[in-house]
């Protein structure tokens, strides 16, 4: 075979295994073409009459059955103009939300193919310090502990990374009345398996009052005086707030390149203190002769909180043998302190003006303050996941992959509030789970076993778990991933899945809110009303029964390029939610729920979880993913020019010339 001097060779080469045969020496560095990081270079070696090239993986790819949604390297991530991986997250979104409509919508974030305590290790991580991104589908959150209701994304750092940023913003409507503004200062380095990561924050708002904006007050909120104060003064859209965090994550590596294992530490404390008014005090004065004024008292109703946080989390990763180990331990404890106005007592202003004592357009006289009422809640979660990852077996299609999970969580909450009609309340739940995943090749063209159908995996989980305040659930899954040829992938999946309502959700203590405007569907009119919430012990066990079929092709219309299909059907029976948006039809159905006076005019909502009996749902999700370069723009490294073709399925794309975007300065 003759050499050709051009770069896409080395990935031709691995696209046919059958050009590597036997054993030679390696080609001296020199010989071989130049990388980023010299641990991806492909190894070159001579073979008489051949030139044979063995490649490996980028440094921290998963190696998964399901080939990768969207890819971005790091043009493309400098082209989304982003400033933290926070977010790169968030721009991305419409590809990493998971199209199941299970879950809480965040994916799951591997760094390096690997398991994190918690996302706030890599929240504020410059994006100058990403090499590639791999965002992939919800079956892959299995092999790593997850359930598969998330999308997953991996972040390949580069190398070798240090920055110092600074970043100030401010912003302030067109309109006035209402201005924000923030200060952040961030470290980074990364040096091979180990980094550090460190970031301060201090942030704060003015308040935004309803008088501020065009806002239509309800006809019982304005008093009927021209000389009383108007409400619309003393009720916020934003209320004025100040928040102060430090966030801190640290890992190390073991062994060359963090062969060995890697250990993480992770923590962050947070306060935020928020002021916010809630209207004024509204009484209606009635005459002997019948008359009557609604009238606004001057002293406005305000409420103030204050919630302190603090978080710690622990990761370990080590190889065992064929296995991967992976344990992580993350802690969160939260304190919630609040201070909210009581209504003032005006029945004595009430009955004067039934005497006559009191003109009901006359200066009103003051009113003592009813005091404040007083509510505090704790909150603490501890959670640990341990998992195996290994392929025990060999097949004829190839090693089986599988997946050892255990873990457990403990949650603990505690409140007292003085509107709570049911006195001080204290939750707690431990949860204990398991489970295992399998991924079995039933046919492969890298092991030529059946190699005319292509490759075709079949994925296998099952976990239990139990929740010392509700039982046990279950969940099992059964799926297909075929590859008929190169950059067609296509999946099939069938999940049956118990899920259990929150703690929260069973048991928060009743509070009621009053003043909260609403906006009354059956009388046409906007309404300011009295809302309780709280928990609801009789909710039931949701049963989850979901389908979805998949289709992956890489296009070969351009270079990073994928169209992306879904189908998902879902099936629930016992389905807990929260009330509502309160229409005629929902106040039919629910009636314990809404309270009216003797005229109709809406008075309370009662908005507790309640239980649906069945919810159905199907939806077809596509997507077209376009990636190109073009142009010369000049950077650090020299210019940028178009980029390469990728090669073979799986197999990543040689460097960008220039060496990829410039670090922060630091």
């Amino acid at each position: 075979m003759r050499a050709l001097n051009t770069w896409p060779l080395p990935l031709l080469l691995v696209a046919n295994p059958a050009f590597a045969q036997g054993q030679a020496p390696v080609v001296p560095a020199a010989e071989a073409p130049p990388a980023d990081d010299p641990a991806d270079a492909p190894e070159i070696r001579r073979v008489p009459g051949e030139l044979v090239v063995v490649a490996e993986r980028l440094r921290g790819q998963i190696d998964a059955q399901q080939a990768p949604i969207a890819t971005l390297d790091e043009q493309d991530i400098q082209a989304l103009g982003v400033g933290s991986i926070g977010e790169l997250i968030s721009r991305v979104s419409p590809q990493t939300g998971s199209g199941r409509g299970r879950g809480d919508g965040m994916p799951v974030i591997l760094v390096n193919g690997q398991r994190i305590t918690n996302f706030r290790e890599m929240r504020n991580f410059p994006p100058e310090a990403v090499q590639r991104v791999e965002i992939l589908p919800e079956e892959t959150a299995q092999r790593f502990g997850f359930p598969p209701d998330s999308r997953v994304i991996n972040l390949i750092l580069k190398k070798k990374f240090r920055s110092f940023a600074v970043e100030e913003g401010s912003s302030f409507p067109t309109h006035g009345g209402f201005v924000a503004g923030s200060l952040e200062t961030s470290l980074t380095r990364i040096a091979g398996p180990s980094r550090l990561s460190l970031t301060g924050t201090i942030s704060a708002s003015s308040p935004l009052f309803e008088s501020q904006r065009t806002i239509v007050q309800a006809a019982g909120n304005v008093p009927d005086v021209a000389t009383d104060p108007d409400p619309a003064r003393y009720r916020t859209l934003i209320g004025h707030s100040r928040n102060y965090g430090l966030n801190f994550a640290w890992t190390a590596g073991y062994g060359k390149d963090g062969m060995g294992g890697t250990l993480t530490l992770s923590a962050a404390a947070n306060r935020a203190d928020s002021h916010s008014w809630q209207g004024l005090n509204t009484v209606r004065l009635i005459a002997p002769g019948g008359a009557s004024a609604l009238r606004s008292l001057p002293d406005p109703l305000e409420q103030f909180s204050h919630v302190t946080s603090v978080q710690a989390g622990a990761g370990y990763n080590r190889p065992l043998g064929r296995w991967q180990l992976s344990a992580t331990l993350d802690a969160t404890h939260s304190e919630n302190r609040s201070l909210t106005d009581r209504r003032a007592d005006t029945s004595a202003l009430v009955a004067a003006a039934a005497t006559g004592a009191l003109p009901i357009t006359a200066q009103l006289p003051a009113v003592l303050s009813a005091g404040q009422d007083f509510a505090r809640s704790n909150s603490n979660r501890i959670e640990s996941l341990v998992t195996l990852i290994g392929r025990p077996v060999r097949l004829p299609g190839g090693e089986v992959t599988s997946t050892l999970k255990g873990g457990f969580t403990w949650i603990g909450f505690d409140s007292a509030d003085q509107r709570s009609l049911g006195g001080p309340v204290s939750l707690e739940r431990f949860r204990v789970l398991g489970g295992i995943n399998l991924a079995i090749p039933l046919t492969s063209r890298r092991e030529n076993f059946g190699a005319g159908i292509g490759d075709l995996t079949l994925n296998l989980s099952a976990d239990v778990t139990h929740l010392s305040d509700f039982g046990a659930t279950n969940g099992w899954s059964t799926g297909l991933t075929w590859t008929p040829v190169n950059k067609l992938n296509l999946q099939a999946s069938y999940i049956v899945n118990q899920s259990a309502p929150t703690i929260s959700q069973l048991g928060n203590p009743v509070t009621t809110i009053v003043n909260v405007p609403v906006y009354d569907f059956g009388r046409g009119e906007t309404a300011v009303v009295s809302i309780v919430s709280g928990g609801n012990p009789l909710l039931r066990k949701e049963q989850q029964r979901d389908l979805k079929l998949g289709l992956n092709w890489q296009m070969p219309v351009l270079s990073g390029s994928n169209l992306v299909i879904e189908y998902f059907r879902n099936r629930s029976d016992n389905v807990t939610a929260s009330f509502p948006l309160l229409t005629p039809a929902i106040e039919a159905a629910y009636p314990g729920r809404v309270t009216r006076d003797g005229a109709g005019r809406l008075v309370s909502i009662d908005q507790r979880p309640v239980t649906f009996y069945r919810q159905e749902s199907a939806r077809l999700r596509w997507g077209i993913n376009l990636s190109a370069a073009f142009g010369q723009a000049e950077g650090i490294g020299g210019p940028v020019g178009p980029r390469p073709a990728r090669g073979a399925a799986g197999a990543p794309p040689a460097p960008p010339p220039g060496g990829g975007a410039a670090p922060r300065a630091g």
